[in-house]
Parts: structure tokens; C-alpha cells; sequence
């Protein structure tokens, strides 16, 4: 009998059957795509066992008792041309700056990149400083509405080089500001006009480079665009900051700092910096009428262009000129300015540092930084570098101290040392090299072999036999050589290691009394003045010893006799009266 066959389900649980045993036995076991001990039945779930065999990019999902389904993970999405996963787009509107692009790496993750001229991390971008100004005056809490006339103020005259140059650090004047200008100007708008004097103010607040307020702090000074050294006044403790120019009074607290811009770095501040420039600009008069009025920085100069007849070039049209000042030649040794402007060699040179001064073409300082180098008038490519105070500086050994000088004819660019091109190797001829010869022995060796120790030793005729391998044999030989040597020596006029210009000037050592000698200058200049003290101090004894020898013989004559000890004693003191009148003579 089959109890399965019975009224009741022996195996009661769902997903079960019961199967005949044997005679009054039975079993129960789980339904065909379950699985379990009969008792409990689950469903078989394909997607446990090697995740139902699915692709390794796509989810084995589950669909019923042994059944699944290959489906795209999370992030991805069936392709309606080949059936296959593809990467689903993650980037949405929100993902990314505006001002970036933003694309899908992976599932669900996106990378933003700030586009071309832009910087930052993608989920913020900044743009060039009048970007970053407009921004902030936009929306910015402690800025807004407050930005107004420096973006003015730099979108009339500072555009292209706050827009496409840089990197620059700019000290950005608020609204209120510019009150004090305002005033004494007649409105904004007027005081805009004077456009030379604003493009002068505004270089005051701008440095070349990108700096954080922390690391300027770290400088005791650093030059604007300007030229002129300015500085951080710091306290720490209220963590201030204030914006000065070295040798002013006014300065500007930094209300807000350290914000970026693609090109550069801003910091807010409360004043706006008016100081009037050293030397002040004429568009009426050229470049060299201009210098002939500041005498008192290019007195020299005037004088050294008028000494070579290079007036015409610098008064010519569209030109820039570096104007060096008076103290450059003044830190000439001495002699060398009467050398460079009376000698004529010194002239051609005096000529060609001169026109190593003059460039063409009005190259204004915001477009001279941004090259390697400029061309002068004598075809000589001056090199041009930016310290890491932001000095300019040409060829290494002039700094400009004041920049663009408006003039009728281009600009001036003050600079503080002589651009002295490479091929001019000194400003004055002190080292005159000679040379010498000198006999110097090759190695022993086989006499027909024997070699100059150098290539450039010239063999002479003679040799030496003075070799160790002589004592068994003569045939090894030194060869006798001749090397030139060159030895730097000072010329006529000039003395010592670096041959300096003689007591005088080197064209008249010694006020033409004279010559001085390698050595003997020293003899001159410091012996010679000690032994004329030495001998004053002896002169000064010998004189005192006679008076006092005179005291004593005068006494004791006295005491001897009055008659004749007086007469005795005239006498010695005529003596040695007449002994002190001729030490005297001598």
C-alpha cells in the first residue's frame, strides 16, 4: 500500500512531495527547481553559483525557482546596438563647475576639469582677475557691490594684461576707496582721464607673480610693477594686514586676502596708494628733453649722449629708452668716465653701451616682462629677468627703479646700473695680457719617440738625457719643449690683482710726478706717509733733549759764576741754538 496515495498530503509543507518508500513507507522530498531536506524547500537560485555565469559586467538576478536573468550593473546600461554593458553617463547639470567639462570615469563617478584659462578643482572655477572681480562683486557676502570701480578702473586700462598675462598679485582698492580721488578730481570719470597718472597709481598696487599674503610676509620688501619696494606691515596677534609702499605714509588694510584667479592672486583693501612717482612723466617733450630737465638724476647721461652725438636717436619717434641714472657712472672706478668719454677707444665703447640703452618701439612694462629679451639699437639682444621680489632686471646687472616714464617718443624705464653688452669686456682697458714663453721637458722615452707633454707644446731641436733608464742605456731622451702661456698683467696706469686705476686716474698716476709699480704702490701710498710721521716724532724729541740739556747747562753755569758763567753760557746756548737752527734747515 502506497501512503502517499492517502486523503491527506503526508508531506504538508509547500514545494514538497511525498514518494512511496516500500510497503507502508514513505519520503518526502523537495519539488523539482527546489532544494532542501524535504522538510524545508527553497528555490534553487542559480545566481550563487558562479554568479549564474553572467559576464564579469553584468548582475546575475534572480527570476525564479532555477531561473536568472543577466542584467548591466548599477551605473551601467544595456547597448541598443549590440545587447553588451556600456558605461551609463553620470554627469548632470550640478556635477561640475560651469566653467568645466565634466566627464564619466566609472560608475556613478564623474571628473571635473576646469576649462583653458580657468583653475581650480573642477567643482569651482575661477577665472582671470576681472572674472574673479566681477564674481566677487556678484556675489561674494563681504564684497558684494563693493568692486565696482576697480573693475572699472582695470577693464579701461589693465585689460589685456589682467586678462591674458600674468601671473600678477594685485591689491584691489574698495569702493569707498576712492573717495579721497573723487573729491579731489571732480568724480570718477575725471580723475580716469589723467591717464598716465592712473596707469602710474594702479602699477603701485600690482606685483609681478603669484603670491599668498604668507609668503610676502616672509620679505622685509618687494617691488610693485611700478618699480618702486613696498611692504607688509603685519600684527599677528589681530592677524592684520596692511599694504604699504616703502618711505609713504599711506597704507591699506587688507580686508580680504588670498583669493585666486587663473592669472594671479587678489587681496581686498581698504585705501587706495596715490604717491606721486620720482619722476614725473612728459608727453609734450622726448625722451632726451625730459632727461636734460631731471638733472638731477641724468645729468651724466645727457652729457655722455651729447659727447658721442647720439641726441637724434634718442629724441626719435617710438622708441623706449632705459634711463640710467647719474649714480651708475658715479660707481666707476676712477678715471673711467674721463677714459669713456675722452679716449677714443672709449668713446666707441661709450657709443655702444649707450645704444645697448635704446630700443624701438614703445615697450611698455607690462609687455617687457612677458619677454625672454629685448633688441637694442646696436642689434644686441638684452636679457630680461624677474627676481623673486618681482624686480626687473636687464642682463643681470640693472634693475628698472621707476617704469614707464611717458614721454612724446615712447617711454623711459629708469634703471639703477650700465647695461654693458657681453662683447665689451671692460669699461676701461686695466688688463692687458701678455705672453710668455717657457721651456718645459716630455717624458724619457726612446730619443726618436720623445713627445711634448702637451699637443700644443711647440719640440724643439734640444733634448735632455737625463733619464734613470740612462744608466744601462743612452738612448732614452727628454724632449725639450716650448709653451706660450698667457699672464695677466696690468696695463699702463693701473696696479695691483684686479688692476686698479692708479693714485689720480690711470691716465695721469701719481699727478704726472711718477709711475707706479706692481708692489710699489704700496710703498707709495702707505710707507712714504709713515715715514714722514716717524720722522717728525724723532725731529720732535731731538728737540725737546736739546732744550732740556740747554736748561741744565744754563744752571750750572750760574751757579759756578755770574760774570763769566753768563757770558760761558751765552755762549753754550748759542751753541746749541745754532745746532737746533741747522736740524731745522736739514
Amino acid at each position: 500500500e502506497n501512503p502517499c496515495l492517502g486523503e491527506y498530503p503526508l508531506c504538508g509543507m509547500e514545494n514538497t512531495e511525498c514518494r512511496h518508500a516500500g510497503p507502508g513507507m514513505y519520503k518526502c522530498v523537495c519539488a523539482e527547481n527546489y532544494t532542501g531536506d524535504g522538510i524545508v524547500c527553497l528555490p534553487l537560485d542559480p545566481c550563487q553559483t558562479n554568479k549564474g555565469n553572467c559576464p564579469k559586467d553584468m548582475d546575475c538576478r534572480f527570476t525564479g525557482p532555477n531561473m536568472h536573468q543577466c542584467v548591466c550593473m548599477s551605473g551601467y546600461k544595456t547597448s541598443a546596438v549590440d545587447g553588451k554593458c556600456m558605461l551609463e553617463e553620470a554627469c548632470t547639470p550640478s556635477s561640475c563647475s560651469p566653467n568645466a567639462v565634466c566627464q564619466t570615469i566609472g560608475p556613478h563617478q564623474v571628473q571635473c576639469t576646469c576649462n583653458e584659462d580657468y583653475i581650480g578643482n573642477g567643482s569651482v572655477c575661477y577665472g582671470n582677475i576681472i572674472e574673479r572681480l566681477k564674481e566677487l562683486d556678484a556675489n561674494s557676502k563681504a564684497l558684494k557691490n563693493n568692486l565696482e570701480y576697480s573693475i572699472h578702473y582695470l577693464s579701461k586700462y589693465y585689460l589685456e594684461e589682467m586678462t591674458q598675462h600674468g601671473p600678477f598679485t594685485i591689491f584691489v582698492p574698495t569702493d569707498k576707496a576712492f573717495r579721497g580721488v573723487r573729491r579731489s578730481s571732480g568724480g570718477f570719470s575725471r580723475f580716469l582721464e589723467d591717464k598716465d597718472r592712473a596707469l602710474q597709481i594702479m602699477r603701485q598696487h600690482i606685483l609681478i607673480g603669484k603670491y599668498r599674503l604668507e609668503d610676502l610676509q616672509i620679505y622685509n620688501r618687494f617691488y610693485t610693477l611700478q618699480g618702486n619696494p613696498a611692504l607688509l606691515q603685519v600684527k599677528v596677534s589681530k592677524d592684520v594686514f596692511k599694504y604699504k609702499l616703502d618711505g609713504t605714509r599711506g597704507k591699506g588694510k587688507v580686508k580680504v586676502r588670498n583669493l585666486e584667479a587663473s592669472n594671479g592672486m587678489i587681496h581686498v583693501v581698504n585705501n587706495l596708494l596715490t604717491t606721486e612717482p620720482e619722476i614725473e612723466g612728459d608727453p609734450k617733450g622726448t625722451a632726451l628733453d625730459l632727461m636734460k630737465q631731471a638733472t638731477r638724476h641724468y645729468k651724466t647721461t645727457v652729457e655722455m649722449i651729447e659727447r658721442v652725438g647720439l641726441e637724434r636717436l634718442y629724441s626719435a619717434m617710438n622708441v623706449t629708452v632705459f634711463g640710467v641714472v647719474d649714480e651708475a657712472w658715479e660707481s666707476l672706478p676712477k678715471g673711467a668716465i674721463e677714459y669713456l668719454s675722452e679716449d677714443p677707444e672709449g668713446r666707441r665703447k661709450l657709443k655702444d653701451i649707450l645704444l645697448n640703452h635704446l630700443t624701438p618701439g614703445a615697450v611698455g612694462i607690462t609687455h617687457l616682462i612677458n619677454l625672454e629679451s629685448v633688441l637694442t639699437m646696436d642689434n644686441y639682444n638684452v636679457n630680461i629677468s624677474i627676481t623673486d621680489l618681482g624686480q626687473v632686471r636687464l642682463e643681470n646687472k640693472a634693475t628698472i627703479t621707476q617704469a614707464n616714464i611717458v614721454v612724446k617718443n615712447g617711454f623711459i624705464h629708469r634703471v639703477d646700473g650700465l647695461i654693458v653688452p657681453s662683447y665689451i669686456d671692460v669699461v676701461y682697458p686695466n688688463f692687458c695680457p701678455t705672453t710668455q714663453s717657457r721651456d718645459v721637458l716630455g717624458r724619457c722615452m726612446p730619443c726618436d719617440m720623445r713627445k711634448c707633454p702637451r699637443p700644443t707644446d711647440t719640440m724643439t731641436k734640444k733634448y735632455s738625457r737625463r733619464c734613470l733608464q740612462n744608466i744601462l742605456s743612452r738612448s732614452y731622451c727628454k724632449a725639450v719643449c716650448k709653451r706660450d702661456t698667457t699672464v695677466r698683467q696690468c696695463c699702463s696706469g693701473f696696479y695691483g690683482a684686479s688692476c686698479l686705476p692708479c693714485p689720480n686716474g690711470f691716465r695721469s698716476p701719481c699727478s704726472g710726478r711718477g709711475q707706479v709699480s706692481e708692489g710699489l704702490v704700496v710703498i707709495v701710498v702707505v710707507v712714504v706717509p709713515l715715514l714722514i710721521v716717524v720722522v717728525v716724532v724723532v725731529v720732535v724729541v731731538v728737540v725737546v733733549v736739546v732744550v732740556v740739556v740747554v736748561v741744565v747747562v744754563v744752571v750750572a753755569a750760574a751757579a759756578a759764576a755770574k760774570a763769566e758763567a753768563e757770558a760761558e753760557a751765552v755762549a753754550v746756548v748759542g751753541f746749541f741754538l745754532s745746532i737746533l737752527y741747522w736740524m731745522y734747515l736739514s
